[in-house]
C-alpha cells in the first residue's frame, strides 16, 4: 500500500466485475467478485475476510472510505475495519511483498460441526480450540486461501451475508448431493443463472457452479 499521494487500486476491476487477488504460489488461483446487491447490509455481518499486509500504513484505505472498528493495543493483534458499505475485514502485518487474503472467518452457532461439514465437502483437516469456540479447516487442496475459520456466535444472523463464497462442483456431483448432506437450495439454476444458490446448514449462502462452466 502506498504511503502518500492519491490512493491507487493496485488490483483493478476486470470488465466482468471481479478483482483478481494474488494469493500464493502454493494455492489455487482465486477471484474476488464485486457484485451489486439491492439489500442493505445486515447489522452484523457473519462473514469477514482476514488479510495480511506488509505494513500498518492505513492512509490509502482511509482515504478510500474505510472505517477503523477496532484499534488494538497489542501490535500483534489484527486491526478490524469496514469498507465503505460496512463489510468487515481485518488486517494483520506479515512482512510479505503482497497484500493477500489469509483466512475467511464465519460466525456460527456450532463451529466444530460447521467446520466438519465443509471439510467433508472440500477436503482438508479440521481442528478446534479446547473450548470449541473456534474451529478451522486447513490443508484443503482446492481452498483458495490459507485456512477457513469458524467462530462461535450464539446470536442468529439478521440478514444475508454480504461476503459469500462460490464452489465448483466436481464432475458427477449435482446440487442434490449437497442437499442430501444438509444444504438448502435457495434458488435453482435457470436461464442465464447457470449456478445454484444454496445455503449451508447454518444458513450461510454460497453458489454452486457446475463443472462444465
Amino acid at each position: 500500500m502506498a504511503s502518500s499521494g492519491r490512493p491507487r487500486c493496485a488490483v483493478p476491476l476486470s470488465a466482468e466485475g471481479f478483482v483478481e487477488l494474488p494469493l500464493s504460489a502454493e494455492l489455487p488461483p482465486g477471484r474476488l467478485w464485486v457484485n451489486t446487491a439491492a439489500q442493505l447490509p445486515a447489522d452484523q455481518n457473519r462473514v469477514r475476510l482476514d488479510l495480511v499486509v506488509p505494513d500498518w500504513d492505513l492512509k490509502p484505505l482511509l482515504m478510500l472510505g474505510a472505517e477503523v472498528l477496532d484499534d488494538p493495543s497489542d501490535p500483534d493483534e489484527p486491526w478490524a475495519l469496514a469498507d465503505p458499505e460496512g463489510n468487515e475485514f481485518s488486517l494483520t502485518v506479515v512482512r510479505r511483498r503482497l497484500t493477500t487474503i489469509s483466512t475467511v472467518t464465519v460466525d456460527c452457532r456450532e463451529p466444530r460441526a460447521l467446520a466438519a461439514w465443509w471439510a467433508d465437502l472440500i477436503g482438508g483437516q479440521t481442528g478446534s480450540s479446547r473450548s470449541g469456540a473456534r474451529a478451522w479447516v486447513g490443508g484443503a487442496p482446492s481452498l483458495p486461501w490459507e485456512s477457513w475459520w469458524f467462530e462461535e456466535e450464539p446470536e442468529p444472523g439478521n440478514g444475508p451475508n454480504r461476503w459469500h463464497w462460490d464452489v465448483d462442483l466436481a464432475p458427477g456431483i449435482e446440487p442434490s448431493a449437497l442437499v442430501a448432506a444438509g444444504a438448502t437450495v435457495l434458488r435453482p439454476a435457470a436461464g442465464d443463472q447457470w449456478w445454484t444458490i444454496m445455503a449451508d446448514p447454518e444458513g450461510n449462502v454460497f453458489c454452486a457452479f457446475p463443472p462444465d462452466r
